[in-house]
């Protein structure tokens, strides 16, 4: 079906004088299910197909996005592309596509085994921990995506990646006191996800919390959880891009070569990361993707580019031009980013810390942080530290800072990785020992 249409459109808009076609298509199939109280709710199974298909008219580039194949609608869609580039500013280009082809074959994980998986799961914790009231939210699912790009000059590139999600929010209840606790991980398969210990280990926190008390105000050492790192990197990896550093939006302009961060830390981004959900071998503008340091032993070492934000500043994208959707022109995004150093147990970098707070979750990252001035400030809870055990819950607490002055003092990274993110960027980290962060509670 899509080899006929990129054929037959492409004779189409030829004969309306419409040159340097490129098409970009996603095939993706998902599946998921969500299982309540030892039942399984619903399920989901989907396959949708979509083109991005974009050219050149009178110098200028154009697009249109496809769902619908049919050649009937030719006439409209080429209309439609040539007034999007009669109003375009964009001067029309063409992608110089390398041979790419792609044998990967996966295939989706059947629904009812999904459904087993978690009903047993969640059988088992609730048998671990019976002061938990329910799982309201219990979900699995994998998606896989083929992406395809093809000109008219006969390149032609193809890739697939596939991954797994687990998503869950259980909650527990006592005299009248609920508490919640939960979230989602990612894997390359849902074979690969355990899903058993995520779910005790969610029951076991949701429990523990029930007895939590807020703390007084003051200054505190600190290691956040790695879901919390996670979610942390997804909002500032932005700062390291292009396109942000031309708006200004970034704290980061100007400082390639200078010290950013804590000199046990570095961030790379690698297409091909064993375990990294997000394998591409090129970007979404079929430019080949890299490994890359992005920041080493705390210095920066580079921004990170596609092709306009490369032409900006006269050099090579990076192959990191990536869309958010389908429909959208591609951005400057991740595959899979991970945040490396020596690592510890858990239970290392508390004897580290001595006295201090392990904070297991905070709530409202989009509302309580600023991507451009750093600034954040997140309602929290999780346990007190003292002599470097765990020593009683908290909540009802405030944790604020500075991102860039945070991961300046980053003191000891943890085993414990995790992976999280979407498909514009998987974030791959571990809990982290913070020097001090600002503490607001009693």
């Amino acid at each position: 079906m899509i080899n006929t249409f990129i054929q037959e459109f492409t004779e189409a808009a030829h004969s309306h004088e419409i040159s340097n076609l490129q098409f970009y298509t996603e095939e993706v199939r998902k599946v998921s299910v969500n299982v309540y109280q030892g039942a399984p709710e619903s399920n989901f199974e989907s396959e949708v197909t979509g083109c991005y298909v974009q050219g050149e008219y009178q110098g200028k580039s154009g697009y249109i996005y496809v769902e619908d194949f049919s050649k009937d609608l030719f006439e409209g869609e080429i209309a439609d592309l040539k007034e999007v580039a009669l109003l375009s500013d964009s001067e029309g280009r063409v992608s110089a596509l390398t041979k790419a082809e792609c044998e990967k074959k996966n295939q989706l994980t059947d629904v009812n085994t999904l459904a087993e998986r978690l009903i047993q799961a969640e059988k088992e914790a609730l048998e671990k921990h019976p002061g938990v009231e329910k799982f309201n939210h219990f979900e699995c699912g994998e998606t896989i995506r083929r992406i395809s790009i093809r000109n008219d000059q006969g390149g032609h590139m193809e890739d697939e990646i596939k991954y797994a999600f687990f998503d869950l929010r259980v909650e527990a209840k006592k005299d009248g006191v609920v508490q919640t606790a939960g979230g989602e991980v990612l894997a390359l398969s849902a074979e690969e996800l355990d899903i058993a210990s995520a779910a005790t280990e969610a029951a076991g926190e949701a429990v523990g919390m029930l007895a939590a008390q807020p703390i007084k105000t003051g200054t505190y050492p600190v290691i956040l959880k790695n879901s919390v790192i996670c979610e942390m990197l997804g909002m500032f990896i932005k700062s390291f891009a292009a396109d942000t550093i031309h708006k200004d939006l970034s704290k980061l302009a100007g400082k390639k070569g200078e010290k950013i961060a804590s000199s046990i830390v570095s961030l790379v981004e690698d297409p091909q990361m064993p375990g990294g959900a997000n394998q591409r071998s090129f970007d979404d503008e079929g430019t080949p993707t890299s490994r890359k340091e992005i920041v080493k032993d705390g210095i920066l070492k580079m921004f990170l580019y596609n092709q306009e934000e490369a032409k900006k500043d006269g050099c090579e994208s990076t192959g990191n031009g990536f869309k958010e959707s389908c429909r959208s022109k591609p951005g400057v995004f991740v595959t899979n980013l991970k945040l490396e150093g020596e690592t510890k147990t858990l239970e290392e970098l508390m004897r580290d810390m001595g006295d201090g707070l392990y904070i297991t979750n905070c709530d409202g990252m989009f509302a309580g942080a600023d991507p451009v001035s750093g600034k954040f400030s997140l309602i929290s809870k999780g346990y007190r530290i003292v002599d470097g055990k765990k020593a009683g819950s908290v909540n009802q607490i405030t944790v604020a800072g500075n991102f860039y002055d945070m991961i300046q003092m980053i003191e000891g990274l943890g085993e414990d990785y995790l992976m999280n993110g979407g498909e514009s960027g998987m974030i791959i980290a571990p809990s982290i020992y913070v020097k001090e962060l600002v503490v607001s509670g009693l």
